[in-house]
């Protein structure tokens, strides 16, 4: 089974435990932005509690986040729903429509490498002509290393040389950041903490 999001997650107000990891998170939105047009439509998916998607929706003319979980939907609704943003319940894998960009943070680690590829394909035909995704996971790590939450709820985790293959089955040409703190930059893949893939459908 394909899946968006494996729980509830986190929000800005009642997340200051986790204050670092929503900075991580925000830091990707705020790469995206740079990116936007006022007359695109975006989709979000995986956009858990909704704040991402709700900052993107301040750059575009209408933001559409897509989680698995219905509570989490209910609840971007509540919290973050406006005038140009809407929230659905949804698969990766079944997700249709067509979009100028798409936001896929931290969710292709969470299924399996074959639905992996199928998730990326499909992600591709959603996407408008020259259209672009933003894709990001964490690096992989040694069994070891993992904490319990990784070790439970990642499916799949990509090294470099897999998330790049990834990639180029479904786009010809992709660009991989390094995101490590709050800066994405080119290069550092060794001691990166997670990639943030670039492709453009064009």
């Amino acid at each position: 089974m394909g899946i968006c999001n494996s729980n509830m997650g986190i929000d800005i107000p009642n997340g200051a435990a986790y204050l670092p990891h929503i900075l991580y998170h925000l830091v990707r939105y705020k790469f995206v932005k740079g990116f936007l047009k006022p007359t695109d439509e975006i989709l979000d998916v995986a956009c858990g509690t909704g704040y991402g998607t709700r900052m993107l929706s301040d750059f575009c003319k209408s933001a559409t986040g897509i989680d698995i979980n219905e509570d989490t939907v209910a609840y971007a609704i509540k919290n973050y729903g406006g005038e140009n943003r809407s929230y659905y319940q949804g698969n990766i894998l079944e997700i249709i429509g067509q979009y100028d960009i798409i936001v896929c943070f931290e969710t292709i680690e969470h299924i399996d490498k074959e639905e992996g590829l199928l998730a990326v394909e499909n992600l591709k035909k959603c996407l408008k002509p020259n259209g672009i995704l933003f894709i990001s996971t964490p690096k992989k790590l040694p069994e070891e290393e993992l904490s319990p939450g990784r070790l439970e709820y990642h499916k799949y985790e990509y090294d470099y040389e897999d998330f790049i293959a990834l990639l180029k089955g479904s786009f010809e040409r992709p660009i991989i950041f390094s995101q490590t703190d709050e800066v994405i930059t080119i290069g550092n893949y060794k001691a990166v903490w997670t990639y943030v893939g670039v492709c453009w459908n064009g």
